[in-house]
């Protein structure tokens, strides 16, 4: 089967979140089936809390894998391990706690489907430091 979008999800201890997270998942999915093919891979950046289980033992709608990393190594490092296992021809990045709305997936791909080759989603509107403001800056130049 061929995969349109790899959902890469990069976890740390977020087990008050996958319950929520999976739910959303799979009416995410449900909605958008007919049309698009998903994988979504998480990745275990060195959880000790019980979010791995969680997900073992969840039901989803469509492939899913666990990457399970031997120690934390930070969000940027589990999302390359991701990116090596993702077998989609667009791949997506979504943090466990849903930061970001699901539907904003189908927004970028509109834009990928107007023939570009990178689309890059940023809040209009954030509280965020000086070290995140910085990289944001860093990312749009």
């Amino acid at each position: 089967m061929r995969v349109d979008i790899s959902i890469l999800i990069p976890f740390l201890n977020e087990e008050d979140s996958i319950l929520n997270l999976v739910s959303e998942l799979n009416n995410f999915i449900a909605e958008n089936r007919e049309t698009l093919n998903f994988e979504i891979i998480f990745i275990n950046d060195g959880s000790t809390d019980n979010s791995e289980g969680l997900l073992l033992k969840s039901n989803f709608c469509c492939t899913t894998q666990i990457i399970s990393l031997s120690k934390n190594f930070g969000s940027h490092a589990a999302l390359r391990a991701g990116i090596l296992q993702a077998g989609g021809k667009l791949i997506c990045f979504q943090y466990a706690d849903l930061q970001d709305p699901l539907s904003l997936i189908i927004n970028l791909k509109k834009e990928i489907d107007k023939g570009f080759n990178i689309v890059w989603g940023q809040r209009n509107k954030t509280q965020s430091g000086l070290f995140s403001t910085l990289y944001s800056k860093l990312m749009q130049r």
